[in-house]
């Protein structure tokens, strides 16, 4: 296996838990390292729908409670 990235477990002010973390690969020619967030998804009516989604990171400055769902 190649690692690809890593995540931290976190929770928002109002106790909201969420993954923050990076996606990175080693194996690509460009080193960047990009910001994502990972959120229960809490609209899944079906298992054909994900437990989790995956957003790129905003800014710090954005409230962590504009979360859509």
């Amino acid at each position: 296996m190649t690692k690809c990235g890593a995540f931290w477990l976190k929770k928002d002010k109002n106790g909201k838990a969420f993954m923050s973390g990076i996606i990175e690969n080693d194996s690509l020619p460009s080193t960047e390292k990009i910001p994502v967030v990972v959120f229960k998804n809490k609209k899944k009516e079906s298992e054909k729908q994900p437990d989790y989604l995956m957003f790129l990171s905003e800014p710090k400055s954005q409230k962590e409670d504009d979360v859509p769902f």
